[in-house]
């Protein structure tokens, strides 16, 4: 029994209707294919690359097919033929079309039985081609082993691929388990697909197979570096979702963004066209072994949360018999929901708490994917941080299995590094904090957060029961869910629908169905395991490069997985191996003229990630260095303040023009707030136009080579052969001695142990508020070889002060040449020493064992008992 209590029956019940629901549009997705299901066919059996319009070659085919009216019969039957009759290679027949010499549907008919086997040999590659790389992924997580759930979950979003790799790395290392790289708005409603690397793009980054190849090589580079694998993430939805998800297959992503309504409800796209999409997409999701994340969370942007919760799981159940259709197992299937009720709402946490323990009962298996605030974040980024911590609690306190992090700037713009970094942050310390919390918690029989959630699966199970006697398509178009109606024959991409011929022909169908235990790795570690042992070459040595050969024999042994291989066969070879971007797409679609070569016009098949993602650092010009968002030189800066004016626009004016005088172009108030008694609190973005000389800089260090305590004990035993002695304090009205403490006392701090704890030193700790007179007729009486002084700087300057006596007098006793003088504090620097005549300064992140290093090699420079260390 779960904690909370829920009846069985009604779960058993909703997944009734569920079914009862999916069925008769599953009967008509049987009935019916598509423009992108025939273009993602194509794709997979190897037909890729753009002709010189731009328009890539999928499109060129199905549209020649469709023309014809031959599309019910399948484009596989038309592809199989062409190579029948004329005896070409993909590559070669891939060419012929771009350049008008074949038109598919005007073919000859061919044997049947041959058109079969010659397609039926293509796509038995192509099957094998992803079953090996979803052995690879499993390798890779049998050798590097992944991160604990709930796994974090961060996005990226410049519009240049190699910007989104330089960033997707930063992530990893920070702590990211997965990084999915937001498509370019609009994206979603082209009927194609973009094609190379890309540089340029709004609010995201076009999805190419290019792309995904460079994002994967990226964070596979990354994932070695940290030890662990990291999860690439992007959209199979939209006009293209069938192709998209083949693109993916082949290149190893590993989660993607797949819904059954979305699309209809979001983007306006037919439903019709959707279903039949979703369908094969989600058959290629599951064959590969793709984590499919649905977007019932978007409901609750444009519904309201608390009143509409039960829309969310009513659609989790719709959605689950889809998957369960396209052979999606419960493992694979990111159902989504989110946080995003009124946090002004009394016992609001409660009820989230409830939905995301109920959600998370209803689909034990499933990886469920939680949803960040976004409605209700207002760009007060402080309390927008505190929001996302709550997210996080619920999160580690129901099990979640993947979380989306808030970013504290929500609403106001794609996230910069430093947000990612500290959402990241934010995520680790909760959920290492609280991390086996939910083993510890049971919710009160009977109380709030159970009654909430018995309440939400009622009206879930009464809502399934009235779409079921509606129909989905009817139900979908009176608005039930997220308040958003569609009509049927609404939208775009009806189009693009078409009645199967009783002889279609989709070789995939059948088998992507062929899911026995022999003929797929399933995801767990011991499949993994099994792979490696009876396959130690790996894949490397099989590929199939348009759709039939080994690897290195297109476009001169470059293209290592086959993508994008046909622009080589279509004569836009370039050197060495490497090819050029087809020219500007823009004369397909006006949508795509976003869509722009890589550097220098062109991209390595197989290129570093490293240097990929160095594109952008290598144009780093240190003698100008400005503030880094999201772009290099963007100079994107975030600042935030309180003026002693009312707040209004004249408030919000005055912030402006005070940004304007530091320098900051641009500048934006996110957030304006009445502090009381006629202060304003302000945050406010801009473009820095200043620059630094990073080459110019020279900021005096503490030179030393740290060494261990035992490693200290021994120099000094050595080198000097009696102990040494220390003394630190706190001078004069300093009462600050957590510092002094964390270097002298025996325990030290953060697992680094104290001077007291060394052999061969006799540390003395005075405490605060020691007369500097007291310390120095100590340091004479003892012989004292360092003094160590802990300051706060203060805002009247007492610490000057204080320093500066301290040093007169040892200067007056005549101990500067005898006796080490050394300061620390949290602002204290090296500079800041030498300028009040003291040997060293030491400033945050000091141990006992820098400061005891320093004292002993200084020491012995001065004794000339070594020259250097």
């Amino acid at each position: 029994m779960g904690k909370l209590d829920l009846d069985p029956r009604q779960i058993a019940r909703g997944r009734e209707l569920a079914q009862k629901i999916t069925a008769p549009v599953m009967d008509f997705i049987h009935r019916h294919t598509t423009v992108s299901v025939e273009r993602s066919v194509l794709r997979l059996l190897g037909v890729d690359g753009v002709d010189e319009a731009g328009v890539p070659v999928p499109n060129v085919m199905v549209e020649q097919i469709a023309a014809a009216g031959g599309l019910g019969r399948g484009a596989a039957y038309w592809l199989g033929s062409a190579l029948a009759v004329y005896g070409l290679t993909v590559d070669e027949l891939c060419a012929a079309a771009t350049r008008g010499k074949i038109n598919l549907a005007a073919i000859p008919p061919a044997d049947a039985g041959r058109v079969r086997e010659t397609v039926d040999r293509l796509a038995a590659a192509a099957v094998e081609k992803i079953r090996q790389r979803r052995q690879e992924r499993e390798k890779l997580l049998s050798r590097l082993g992944e991160g604990p759930q709930p796994w974090l979950y961060v996005i990226v979003a410049t519009g240049n691929i190699y910007e989104d790799m330089a960033q997707a790395q930063a992530a990893a290392r920070q702590g990211a388990d997965i990084v999915a790289v937001i498509r370019s708005t609009g994206q979603s409603l082209l009927d194609y697909v973009p094609y190379g690397p890309t540089t340029e793009g709004f609010g995201g980054t076009y999805a190419t197979r290019a792309n995904f190849r460079l994002m994967r090589q990226a964070l596979d580079e990354a994932g070695e570096e940290v030890g662990r694998y990291i999860r690439l993430t992007n959209y199979c939805s939209g006009l293209c979702m069938p192709e998209i998800a083949a693109m993916g297959a082949v290149e190893r992503l590993d989660v993607m963004l797949n819904d059954s309504m979305y699309g209809i409800i979001f983007r306006d796209i037919n439903m019709k066209r959707t279903f039949i999409d979703q369908y094969f997409s989600r058959m290629i999701n599951s064959f590969a072994g793709i984590i499919i994340n649905t977007g019932e969370d978007n409901y609750l942007t444009t519904a309201d949360a608390f009143e509409k919760a039960h829309t969310v799981l009513a659609s989790q159940l719709i959605n689950e018999q889809f998957a369960l259709a396209g052979g999606v197992p419960p493992a694979q299937m990111g159902l989504g929901h989110a946080f995003e009720m009124n946090p002004d709402m009394e016992d609001g946490f409660l009820y989230e708490l409830a939905q995301a323990q109920m959600v998370r009962e209803i689909f034990p298996e499933a990886p469920v994917k939680y949803m960040p605030p976004t409605k209700y974040m207002t760009g007060n980024i402080f309390r927008g941080h505190i929001q996302d911590a709550l997210f996080n609690v619920a999160g580690i306190m129901t099990g979640q299995g993947i979380q989306l992090l808030g970013m504290l700037t929500e609403a106001i713009h794609t996230p910069f590094l430093q947000d990612r970094y500290l959402s990241i942050e934010n995520a680790r310390y909760i959920f290492n904090n609280m991390r086996h919390l939910a083993e510890e918690t049971a919710f009160v029989p009977g109380g709030r957060i159970q009654r909430r959630a018995r309440r939400v699966l009622e009206q879930a199970v009464a809502l399934l029961a009235e779409i079921e006697q509606l129909g989905l398509m009817e139900a979908v178009g009176r608005g039930l869910f997220a308040d958003i109606s569609r009509r049927p024959d609404g939208g775009r991409g009806l189009d693009g629908v078409v009645p199967k011929d009783p002889d279609y022909y989709n070789p995939f169908l059948e088998l992507f169905r062929e899911r026995g235990p022999g003929s797929m790795p399933g995801p767990d570690r011991e499949t993994a395991k099994t792979a490696n042992e009876t396959e130690p070459g790996g894949i490397e040595g099989a590929e199939f490069v348009g759709g039939a050969r080994a690897a290195g024999t297109a476009a001169g042994g470059a293209d290592l997985y086959g993508a994008e291989s046909c622009a080589a066969a279509a004569g836009k070879s370039g050197a060495a191996g490497v090819r050029s971007i087809a020219s500007d797409a823009g004369a397909y679609d006006a949508g795509a003229g976003a869509c722009k070569a890589g550097p220098d016009g062109v991209w390595p098949a197989v290129a570093s990630a490293a240097g990929a993602a160095g594109v952008s650092a290598g144009k780093i010009d240190p003698t100008r260095v400005k503030p880094y968002g999201d772009t290099l030189d963007d100079g994107a800066v975030q600042l935030s303040f309180t003026l002693p004016v009312p707040c209004g626009d004249e408030a919000k004016e005055a912030a402006r023009r005070l940004a304007g005088k530091m320098g900051l172009e641009e500048a934006v108030v996110v957030y304006a707030q009445e502090l009381g008694g006629g202060f304003t609190f302000l945050v406010v973005y801009g473009r820095c136009v200043h620059a630094v000389d990073f080459t110019a800089i020279k900021v005096p260090k503490v030179d030393v080579k740290v060494m261990s305590k035992d490693a200290v004990d021994r120099f000094i035993q050595e080198k000097f052969g009696r102990k040494i002695c220390i003394i630190g304090a706190c001078i004069e009205s300093d009462a600050h001695t957590v510092g002094i403490d964390a270097i002298m006392n025996m325990k030290g701090y953060n697992g680094h142990k104290g001077l007291e704890a060394y052999h061969e030193i006799e540390a003395l700790n005075l405490g605060a508020q020691v007369p500097c007179e007291e310390l120095v007729a100590l340091a004479i009486e003892r012989r004292a070889d360092a003094i160590l002084v802990s300051q706060v700087v203060t805002q009247k300057n007492i610490h000057l002060r204080n320093l500066t006596k301290l040093m007169d007098m040892l200067e007056a006793e005549n101990l500067r040449l005898s006796t080490l003088a050394v300061i620390g504090g949290p602002r204290i620097t090296q500079e800041l020493a030498q300028e009040l005549g003291f040997d060293a300064g030491f400033g945050p992140g000091t141990y006992a064992d820098d400061v005891a290093s320093y004292v002993v090699q200084e020491m012995a420079r001065r004794r000339g008992v070594i020259a250097d260390v």
